[in-house]
This record gives C-alpha cells, sequence and structure tokens, in this order.
C-alpha cells in the first residue's frame, strides 16, 4: 500500500475509513473484516446513508486522513472510533 494524495473532502476521509475497514492501514484490522455487516465498498458510494455519515464523522470532527494522525489519537484515547 501506497501513500495517496486525495482532494479534501468528506471524500477524503470515506476513503481513508474504506482503507481502515479493508486493513490496508493496520493490517492487524484484517482478520475482523469477515465480521464487517457491511462491505467496507459501501463507504464510498456515492450514496450518503446515514450509517456512512456516522461511521465517517469521527475522522472528518478530528481531521483523522492517516495512519500517523490515526495512531496519534488512539495514544490520546484509545477507545476513539470503537
Amino acid at each position: 500500500m501506497h501513500e495517496v494524495d486525495y482532494p479534501s473532502s468528506i471524500e477524503r476521509y470515506k476513503h481513508f475509513a474504506r482503507c481502515i475497514l479493508e486493513g490496508h492501514v493496520l493490517a492487524d484490522l484484517l482478520p475482523f473484516q469477515p465480521f464487517l455487516a457491511n462491505k467496507p465498498i459501501l463507504l464510498t458510494k456515492k450514496w450518503n446513508p446515514t450509517k456512512v455519515n456516522e461511521t465517517i464523522q469521527p475522522l472528518i470532527s478530528y481531521q483523522i486522513d492517516s495512519k500517523k494522525k490515526l495512531l496519534q489519537k488512539w495514544c490520546d484515547a484509545f477507545v476513539f472510533l470503537f
């Protein structure tokens, strides 16, 4: 996996959330993918159900769009996103 620049928008956070859930950001999460209620690809579909917005809202609120920022937030509050 490599870093890709993406314009700053809600789409940026949707793609980052998808990469988290697919195990591209943190490989340790990959074994949990079969237990997800929905496929991560749904996060990047054009329609925006409430569930998707609820999933990405913490990332938007704290402007977390990279592994470094995610790990830093977990150092401050490990329950973030759980």
